[in-house]
Protein backbone atom coordinates (compact mmCIF):
# COMPACT_ATOMS: atom_id res chain seq x y z
CA UNK A 1 0.00 0.00 0.00
CA UNK A 2 2.54 2.61 0.79
CA UNK A 3 4.48 1.52 -2.27
CA UNK A 4 1.60 1.92 -4.40
CA UNK A 5 1.18 5.57 -2.55
CA UNK A 6 4.73 6.83 -3.30
CA UNK A 7 4.30 5.47 -6.86
CA UNK A 8 1.00 8.01 -7.96
CA UNK A 9 2.43 10.25 -5.68
CA UNK A 10 6.09 10.14 -8.27
CA UNK A 11 3.53 10.18 -11.27
CA UNK A 12 2.03 12.77 -10.14
CA UNK A 13 4.94 14.97 -9.25
CA UNK A 14 6.52 14.07 -13.27
CA UNK A 15 3.19 14.73 -14.46
CA UNK A 16 2.95 18.19 -13.28
CA UNK A 17 6.79 18.61 -14.44
CA UNK A 18 6.24 17.66 -17.69
CA UNK A 19 3.17 19.91 -18.29
CA UNK A 20 4.91 23.43 -16.70
CA UNK A 21 8.09 22.58 -19.29
CA UNK A 22 5.26 22.12 -22.53
CA UNK A 23 3.40 24.82 -21.86
CA UNK A 24 6.64 27.01 -21.27
CA UNK A 25 8.30 25.68 -24.10
CA UNK A 26 5.16 26.19 -26.46
CA UNK A 27 4.75 30.01 -24.78
CA UNK A 28 8.32 30.61 -25.94
CA UNK A 29 8.98 28.71 -29.42
CA UNK A 30 5.36 29.67 -31.10
CA UNK A 31 6.24 33.28 -30.90
CA UNK A 32 9.75 32.55 -31.87
CA UNK A 33 8.52 30.57 -35.06
CA UNK A 34 5.86 33.46 -36.00
CA UNK A 35 8.28 36.57 -35.52
CA UNK A 36 11.52 35.13 -37.42
CA UNK A 37 11.15 31.31 -39.22
CA UNK A 38 10.02 33.91 -42.36
CA UNK A 39 14.05 35.68 -42.47
CA UNK A 40 15.47 31.61 -41.59
CA UNK A 41 14.38 30.42 -45.55
CA UNK A 42 13.12 33.12 -47.94
CA UNK A 43 11.85 30.18 -50.29
CA UNK A 44 10.07 28.42 -47.94
CA UNK A 45 6.61 28.72 -47.48
CA UNK A 46 5.52 31.78 -44.79
CA UNK A 47 4.60 30.87 -41.69
CA UNK A 48 0.47 30.67 -41.23
CA UNK A 49 -1.77 30.19 -38.30
CA UNK A 50 -1.48 26.25 -39.27
CA UNK A 51 2.07 26.24 -38.80
CA UNK A 52 1.84 28.11 -35.23
CA UNK A 53 -0.61 25.64 -34.91
CA UNK A 54 1.55 22.66 -35.29
CA UNK A 55 4.16 24.00 -33.32
CA UNK A 56 2.83 24.02 -30.39
CA UNK A 57 0.68 20.77 -30.41
CA UNK A 58 4.19 19.45 -31.01
CA UNK A 59 5.30 21.13 -27.51
CA UNK A 60 1.96 21.08 -25.96
CA UNK A 61 2.32 16.71 -26.49
CA UNK A 62 5.39 16.74 -24.45
CA UNK A 63 3.48 16.76 -21.48
CA UNK A 64 3.28 12.96 -21.59
CA UNK A 65 6.64 12.35 -22.47
CA UNK A 66 7.04 10.00 -19.85
CA UNK A 67 4.01 8.89 -19.07
CA UNK A 68 3.25 8.06 -22.07
CA UNK A 69 6.27 8.38 -24.77
CA UNK A 70 5.28 6.15 -27.50
CA UNK A 71 1.99 8.29 -27.70
CA UNK A 72 3.82 11.36 -27.24
CA UNK A 73 6.28 10.49 -30.17
CA UNK A 74 3.09 9.66 -32.75
CA UNK A 75 1.66 12.79 -31.89
CA UNK A 76 5.04 15.01 -31.83
CA UNK A 77 5.76 13.24 -35.61
CA UNK A 78 2.83 13.82 -36.92
CA UNK A 79 2.88 17.20 -36.27
CA UNK A 80 6.48 17.66 -37.49
CA UNK A 81 6.00 15.75 -40.37
CA UNK A 82 3.12 17.41 -41.41
CA UNK A 83 4.74 21.26 -40.80
CA UNK A 84 7.92 19.73 -43.07
CA UNK A 85 5.42 18.52 -45.48
CA UNK A 86 3.56 21.87 -46.02
CA UNK A 87 7.06 23.44 -46.50
CA UNK A 88 7.25 25.58 -43.72
CA UNK A 89 10.77 26.55 -42.66
CA UNK A 90 12.80 24.51 -40.57
CA UNK A 91 12.81 26.27 -37.13
CA UNK A 92 11.78 24.74 -33.42
CA UNK A 93 9.37 22.34 -33.94
CA UNK A 94 12.63 19.73 -34.78
CA UNK A 95 13.01 20.30 -31.44
CA UNK A 96 10.08 18.92 -29.79
CA UNK A 97 11.10 16.11 -32.02
CA UNK A 98 14.61 16.11 -30.43
CA UNK A 99 12.87 15.93 -27.31
CA UNK A 100 10.63 12.94 -27.80
CA UNK A 101 12.99 10.96 -29.29
CA UNK A 102 15.42 11.37 -26.49
CA UNK A 103 12.85 10.78 -24.09
CA UNK A 104 11.95 7.47 -25.61
CA UNK A 105 15.37 6.25 -25.25
CA UNK A 106 15.79 7.04 -21.69
CA UNK A 107 12.05 5.08 -21.24
CA UNK A 108 11.77 2.21 -23.10
CA UNK A 109 13.85 -0.76 -23.26
CA UNK A 110 16.13 -0.40 -26.02
CA UNK A 111 14.58 -2.66 -28.64
CA UNK A 112 11.10 -1.28 -28.39
CA UNK A 113 12.69 2.28 -28.59
CA UNK A 114 14.80 1.68 -31.44
CA UNK A 115 11.24 0.23 -33.33
CA UNK A 116 9.44 3.54 -32.38
CA UNK A 117 12.44 5.89 -33.41
CA UNK A 118 13.35 4.03 -36.52
CA UNK A 119 9.02 4.47 -37.42
CA UNK A 120 9.53 8.29 -36.60
CA UNK A 121 12.44 9.19 -38.46
CA UNK A 122 11.17 6.92 -41.48
CA UNK A 123 7.78 9.41 -41.54
CA UNK A 124 9.69 12.53 -40.82
CA UNK A 125 12.02 12.02 -43.51
CA UNK A 126 9.57 11.51 -46.21
CA UNK A 127 9.82 15.54 -46.51
CA UNK A 128 13.21 15.79 -48.00
CA UNK A 129 11.68 14.47 -51.47
CA UNK A 130 9.09 16.68 -51.07
CA UNK A 131 10.65 20.25 -49.54
CA UNK A 132 11.29 22.26 -52.32
CA UNK A 133 14.54 23.98 -50.50
CA UNK A 134 15.46 20.62 -48.45
CA UNK A 135 19.11 19.00 -49.77
CA UNK A 136 17.11 17.10 -52.35
CA UNK A 137 17.39 12.94 -52.61
CA UNK A 138 19.14 10.62 -50.76
CA UNK A 139 21.77 13.10 -49.49
CA UNK A 140 19.16 14.96 -47.23
CA UNK A 141 18.35 12.03 -45.37
CA UNK A 142 21.71 12.38 -43.94
CA UNK A 143 21.00 15.64 -41.63
CA UNK A 144 17.26 15.03 -41.44
CA UNK A 145 18.47 11.77 -39.38
CA UNK A 146 20.98 13.52 -37.09
CA UNK A 147 17.49 14.79 -35.48
CA UNK A 148 16.54 11.09 -34.97
CA UNK A 149 20.24 9.37 -34.02
CA UNK A 150 21.68 11.96 -31.77
CA UNK A 151 18.50 12.33 -29.25
CA UNK A 152 18.18 8.83 -29.60
CA UNK A 153 22.23 7.92 -28.53
CA UNK A 154 21.99 10.35 -25.69
CA UNK A 155 19.19 8.60 -24.46
CA UNK A 156 19.87 5.19 -24.66
CA UNK A 157 23.56 6.53 -22.78
CA UNK A 158 21.62 8.20 -19.87
CA UNK A 159 19.67 5.16 -19.78
CA UNK A 160 22.18 2.72 -19.25
CA UNK A 161 24.64 5.34 -16.78
CA UNK A 162 21.32 5.44 -14.49
CA UNK A 163 20.89 1.56 -14.90
CA UNK A 164 24.27 1.22 -13.66
CA UNK A 165 23.77 3.52 -10.80
CA UNK A 166 21.06 1.71 -9.56
CA UNK A 167 22.52 -1.64 -9.97
CA UNK A 168 25.33 -0.28 -7.94
CA UNK A 169 22.39 1.04 -5.11
CA UNK A 170 21.14 -2.32 -5.20
CA UNK A 171 24.30 -3.99 -4.38
CA UNK A 172 25.02 -1.36 -1.73
CA UNK A 173 21.96 -2.40 -0.03
CA UNK A 174 22.50 -6.01 -0.65
CA UNK A 175 25.52 -5.48 1.07
CA UNK A 176 24.38 -3.50 3.71
CA UNK A 177 21.42 -6.02 4.60
CA UNK A 178 24.33 -9.26 5.06
CA UNK A 179 26.43 -6.61 6.81
CA UNK A 180 23.45 -6.35 9.24
CA UNK A 181 22.46 -10.40 9.22
CA UNK A 182 26.25 -10.70 9.96
CA UNK A 183 26.01 -8.45 12.96
CA UNK A 184 23.04 -10.23 13.83
CA UNK A 185 24.69 -13.95 13.73
CA UNK A 186 27.38 -12.44 15.72
CA UNK A 187 24.94 -10.99 18.71
CA UNK A 188 23.01 -14.56 18.32
CA UNK A 189 26.87 -16.52 18.78
CA UNK A 190 27.94 -14.41 21.98
CA UNK A 191 24.21 -14.52 23.64
CA UNK A 192 22.80 -17.74 22.84
CA UNK A 193 25.88 -19.69 21.86
CA UNK A 194 27.87 -18.84 25.26
CA UNK A 195 24.40 -19.34 27.27
CA UNK A 196 23.55 -22.99 25.61
CA UNK A 197 27.50 -24.51 26.02
CA UNK A 198 27.28 -23.11 30.01
CA UNK A 199 24.04 -24.72 30.67
CA UNK A 200 25.19 -27.81 28.75
CA UNK A 201 28.34 -27.46 31.08
CA UNK A 202 26.77 -26.94 34.49
CA UNK A 203 24.35 -30.02 33.81
CA UNK A 204 27.39 -32.11 33.05
CA UNK A 205 28.84 -30.81 36.42
CA UNK A 206 26.21 -31.42 38.28
CA UNK A 207 25.38 -35.23 36.96
CA UNK A 208 29.13 -35.86 38.30
CA UNK A 209 29.65 -33.68 41.26
CA UNK A 210 26.80 -35.41 42.87
CA UNK A 211 26.12 -39.07 42.57
CA UNK A 212 23.91 -39.33 45.11
CA UNK A 213 20.90 -37.86 42.71
CA UNK A 214 17.57 -39.00 42.52
CA UNK A 215 16.80 -41.35 39.48
CA UNK A 216 14.36 -38.10 38.07
CA UNK A 217 16.81 -35.36 38.83
CA UNK A 218 19.43 -37.01 36.48
CA UNK A 219 16.99 -37.68 33.76
CA UNK A 220 16.15 -34.76 34.16
CA UNK A 221 20.00 -33.07 33.78
CA UNK A 222 20.78 -35.59 30.93
CA UNK A 223 18.08 -34.62 29.52
CA UNK A 224 18.88 -30.35 30.01
CA UNK A 225 22.51 -31.26 28.85
CA UNK A 226 21.66 -33.33 25.40
CA UNK A 227 18.80 -30.03 24.22
CA UNK A 228 21.50 -27.52 24.94
CA UNK A 229 24.26 -29.58 22.96
CA UNK A 230 21.48 -30.36 20.22
CA UNK A 231 20.39 -26.81 20.38
CA UNK A 232 24.33 -25.45 20.55
CA UNK A 233 25.14 -27.75 17.30
CA UNK A 234 22.22 -26.45 15.37
CA UNK A 235 22.83 -22.62 16.04
CA UNK A 236 26.70 -23.12 14.79
CA UNK A 237 24.89 -25.01 11.68
CA UNK A 238 22.33 -21.95 11.43
CA UNK A 239 25.10 -19.62 11.60
CA UNK A 240 27.27 -21.25 9.09
CA UNK A 241 24.24 -21.13 6.25
CA UNK A 242 24.50 -17.05 7.03
CA UNK A 243 28.38 -16.99 7.03
CA UNK A 244 30.44 -20.20 6.03
CA UNK A 245 33.19 -18.91 8.12
CA UNK A 246 31.08 -17.98 11.06
CA UNK A 247 30.47 -21.33 12.87
CA UNK A 248 34.79 -21.75 12.45
CA UNK A 249 35.26 -19.07 14.85
CA UNK A 250 32.80 -20.19 17.36
CA UNK A 251 35.05 -20.44 20.11
CA UNK A 252 38.95 -19.81 20.35
CA UNK A 253 41.58 -19.37 22.45
CA UNK A 254 40.02 -16.26 23.80
CA UNK A 255 36.97 -18.18 25.29
CA UNK A 256 38.86 -21.01 27.50
CA UNK A 257 39.26 -17.84 30.49
CA UNK A 258 35.70 -17.85 30.13
CA UNK A 259 35.06 -22.08 30.29
CA UNK A 260 37.31 -22.20 32.89
CA UNK A 261 35.43 -19.78 34.99
CA UNK A 262 32.01 -21.28 34.22
CA UNK A 263 33.60 -24.42 35.49
CA UNK A 264 35.00 -22.70 38.80
CA UNK A 265 31.44 -21.70 39.61
CA UNK A 266 30.78 -25.22 39.79
CA UNK A 267 33.20 -25.89 42.38
CA UNK A 268 36.15 -27.40 40.66
CA UNK A 269 39.53 -25.68 40.63
CA UNK A 270 41.29 -24.92 37.49
CA UNK A 271 44.28 -23.80 36.91
CA UNK A 272 44.74 -22.13 33.66
CA UNK A 273 48.10 -21.50 31.60
CA UNK A 274 48.39 -19.47 28.06
CA UNK A 275 51.63 -19.03 27.00
CA UNK A 276 50.99 -17.39 23.44
CA UNK A 277 54.28 -16.67 21.71
CA UNK A 278 52.91 -15.30 18.64
CA UNK A 279 50.03 -13.34 17.22
CA UNK A 280 49.61 -16.34 14.58
CA UNK A 281 45.72 -17.16 14.81
CA UNK A 282 44.11 -19.95 13.06
CA UNK A 283 40.22 -20.38 13.93
CA UNK A 284 39.92 -23.86 13.01
CA UNK A 285 42.90 -25.04 14.91
CA UNK A 286 41.90 -23.10 17.87
CA UNK A 287 38.12 -24.12 18.15
CA UNK A 288 39.60 -28.12 18.01
CA UNK A 289 41.49 -27.05 21.28
CA UNK A 290 38.80 -25.11 22.80
CA UNK A 291 36.70 -28.36 22.62
CA UNK A 292 39.43 -30.36 23.26
CA UNK A 293 39.45 -28.09 26.55
CA UNK A 294 35.85 -28.51 27.51
CA UNK A 295 35.47 -31.96 26.98
CA UNK A 296 38.75 -33.25 29.02
CA UNK A 297 37.80 -30.87 31.93
CA UNK A 298 34.16 -32.90 31.48
CA UNK A 299 35.51 -36.34 31.92
CA UNK A 300 37.71 -34.83 34.91
CA UNK A 301 34.79 -34.01 36.45
CA UNK A 302 33.16 -37.12 35.38
CA UNK A 303 35.95 -39.36 36.12
CA UNK A 304 38.28 -37.78 38.68
CA UNK A 305 38.58 -38.34 42.10
CA UNK A 306 39.82 -34.86 43.14
CA UNK A 307 37.86 -31.83 41.70
CA UNK A 308 40.83 -29.94 40.64
CA UNK A 309 42.72 -29.46 37.06
CA UNK A 310 45.17 -27.68 35.05
CA UNK A 311 45.53 -26.31 31.92
CA UNK A 312 47.98 -25.46 29.98
CA UNK A 313 47.82 -24.27 26.20
CA UNK A 314 50.96 -23.21 23.93
CA UNK A 315 50.68 -20.90 21.00
CA UNK A 316 53.26 -19.99 18.90
CA UNK A 317 54.43 -20.18 14.93
CA UNK A 318 53.97 -24.42 14.89
CA UNK A 319 50.29 -24.54 16.47
CA UNK A 320 48.80 -24.66 19.48
CA UNK A 321 49.98 -27.28 21.96
CA UNK A 322 47.22 -28.96 24.63
CA UNK A 323 47.43 -30.26 28.07
CA UNK A 324 44.96 -30.93 30.35
CA UNK A 325 45.84 -33.23 33.81
CA UNK A 326 43.97 -34.59 36.75
CA UNK A 327 45.01 -35.74 39.89
CA UNK A 328 43.52 -39.36 40.90
CA UNK A 329 43.07 -42.55 39.10
CA UNK A 330 40.12 -42.92 36.53
CA UNK A 331 37.53 -45.58 37.51
CA UNK A 332 37.19 -46.93 33.47
CA UNK A 333 39.90 -47.46 31.40
CA UNK A 334 41.99 -45.05 29.77
CA UNK A 335 41.17 -44.35 26.11
CA UNK A 336 37.61 -46.67 26.46
CA UNK A 337 35.28 -42.86 26.24
CA UNK A 338 33.71 -41.67 23.46
CA UNK A 339 35.27 -38.41 24.78
CA UNK A 340 38.64 -38.90 24.42
CA UNK A 341 37.51 -40.50 21.13
CA UNK A 342 35.85 -37.66 19.57
CA UNK A 343 38.54 -35.45 20.73
CA UNK A 344 41.68 -37.76 19.18
CA UNK A 345 39.21 -37.41 15.68
CA UNK A 346 39.19 -34.05 15.97
CA UNK A 347 42.72 -33.23 16.64
CA UNK A 348 44.28 -35.93 13.86
CA UNK A 349 42.14 -34.36 11.30
CA UNK A 350 44.03 -31.44 11.26
CA UNK A 351 47.19 -33.48 10.88
CA UNK A 352 47.38 -33.42 14.90
CA UNK A 353 48.72 -35.72 17.88
CA UNK A 354 46.50 -36.77 20.24
CA UNK A 355 47.14 -39.01 23.51
CA UNK A 356 45.55 -39.57 27.03
CA UNK A 357 46.13 -41.83 29.79
CA UNK A 358 47.52 -41.69 32.87
CA UNK A 359 50.46 -39.47 34.36
CA UNK A 360 52.51 -39.23 37.60
CA UNK A 361 49.97 -36.55 38.78
CA UNK A 362 47.20 -39.01 37.89
CA UNK A 363 45.53 -38.60 34.11
CA UNK A 364 46.35 -36.32 31.54
CA UNK A 365 44.94 -35.01 27.84
CA UNK A 366 47.85 -33.71 25.20
CA UNK A 367 47.37 -32.87 21.70
CA UNK A 368 49.13 -31.23 18.88
CA UNK A 369 47.41 -29.04 16.46
CA UNK A 370 49.37 -27.75 13.64
CA UNK A 371 48.52 -24.84 11.88
CA UNK A 372 47.53 -25.64 8.49
CA UNK A 373 46.46 -22.59 6.38
CA UNK A 374 48.83 -20.37 4.28
CA UNK A 375 50.65 -17.77 6.10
Amino acid sequence: MIGAALDVKDHGRVARFDTILAVGLAAVFVPITVIFADGWASGDRAVEPLASILVAAAFLALAFRRTRPVLTLAVVTGCVTWYLWAAYPYGPILGAFFIAIYTTAVTLPFQRAAIVTGLAMALMLTHVFLHPNALGGWLGLIPGAAWAVVPFAIGVSVRSARGTRAAERDEALRQHLYDQRLQLAQEVHDVVGHGLAAIQLQADIALHVDEEQPPRTRRALEAISRASKAAFDELAITLDAIHPQRSASVSGIDDVSELTARVREAGVAVELVIDRQTTRREEQAELAAYRVVQEALTNAIRHGEAKEAAVTLVVNDNGIDVRVTNPGRFPPPAGTGRGLAGMRRRIEALGGRFAAGPDDRGFAVEGHIPYTDDR
